[in-house]
């Protein structure tokens, strides 16, 4: 599994220092109108266009509130040279997230194909549920991964959380069919290292975690479970060692060894 981090906009290189071969980022980071994020935009286009990284933008759900439209991740996906972006969705929100994609899916179909890969985020609470979900957007060849929100870890109706969602998704023979992300950890960043070890065909998983943790001092090795949420500007002097302590780290639980 693939170790991406989501970073604030001034400690984007941190983005860097895992895998050069895959990068994520926020598209209302790259669209902004400050110098800042003008900044951060050149730095994801050169990682996509020049290192050859494959990118992807997430459409800024957790961050913002409330998903970027489908017309402006178009508008960043062109701006930084995106491979793959993720439609938008709505939290929690089954039926109106199946509403965001097949609304994305009619414009790609009335505009002709588009020039990067789609993902498309899973919000169903039940099994079954989830199953027609899937096998229908199995059929529309844009959708080419599936995302799994970080919250299903401690969801009341999947047992064994995102693990649950996982095994549907082997049950019904998709984890040959869509590329699958995990958005984001929970509350105990060695869920990655369980799912890594039981799941191989899982292709990757972003956070800000390890960041946002190393920034403020702290090893994730000690305290796994202290949750550091994402803070878009934060204030001090950053504790580089740390962080790139906790990337290492971050980088061998994904591994599954």
């Amino acid at each position: 599994m693939k170790a991406l981090l989501t970073t604030p906009a001034k400690y984007v290189y941190y983005a860097l220092a895992t895998d050069a071969t895959m990068m994520f980022g926020l598209a209302h980071l790259a669209t902004g109108d400050s110098q800042l994020c003008d900044w951060y935009a050149r730095t994801i286009h050169h990682a996509s266009s020049r290192l050859g990284a494959y990118l992807i933008i997430d459409n800024g759900l957790m961050e913002r509130g409330e998903a970027m439209s489908f017309g402006d991740m178009r508008f960043a996906a062109a701006k930084v040279a995106a491979d793959e972006v993720i439609l938008p969705d709505v939290y929690k929100d089954a039926e109106a997230t199946r509403d965001c994609v097949q609304d994305a899916l009619t414009r790609i179909e009335h505009d002709g194909e588009v020039p990067f890969n789609c993902m498309a985020v899973i919000h169903e609470q039940i099994a079954d549920d989830l199953a027609r979900t899937l096998e229908e957007w199995a059929k529309h060849s844009a959708i080419t991964a599936v995302g799994v929100p970080k919250y299903y870890t401690s969801a009341l109706r999947w047992p064994q959380g995102r693990i649950s969602v996982l095994k549907v998704i082997k049950r019904l023979g998709l984890h040959t069919r869509f590329k699958v992300h995990l958005l984001g950890v929970q509350d105990d960043i060695l869920e990655v290292q369980t799912i890594a070890r039981g799941f191989p065909w899982v292709r990757s998983v972003d956070t800000s975690w390890p960041i946002m943790a190393g920034l403020k001092g702290i090893d994730i090795t000690q305290f796994p479970t202290h949750k550091i949420d994402y803070e878009p500007d934060p204030k001090g002097t950053p504790n580089t060692a740390m962080v790139l302590r906790n990337i290492q780290t971050y980088q061998y639980l994904v591994s599954g060894e």
